[in-house]
């Protein structure tokens, strides 16, 4: 997902997965979420879960589910967007 914001073909490979996905009830994991513009836009798409260093990085500590889900509603807001995060 590097170049996801930078790249229309990406975009057009990602919702073919989707859409992919949905037609065979498989839901579609997008990895390597680490900008906000690369969330919109797995998100606009349908991704069914996220994962990737902007929901949570590699820690000792715990993170609350309430932190990240406010991570992900501002990232996602006015999107309609409907995620689910994956540790």
């Amino acid at each position: 997902m590097a170049a996801i914001d930078q790249d229309g073909q990406a975009v057009s490979i990602l919702q073919s997965v989707v859409a992919l996905g949905r037609t065979l009830s498989i839901p579609v994991l997008a990895e390597g979420i680490e900008e906000d513009a690369q969330l919109r836009i797995v998100a606009d798409a349908g991704c069914s879960a996220i994962q990737g260093h902007l929901i949570g990085r590699p820690s000792r500590d715990l993170v609350s589910a309430n932190s990240i889900r406010s991570i992900v509603n501002q990232a996602t807001r006015g999107s309609g967007a409907n995620v689910s995060l994956v540790a």
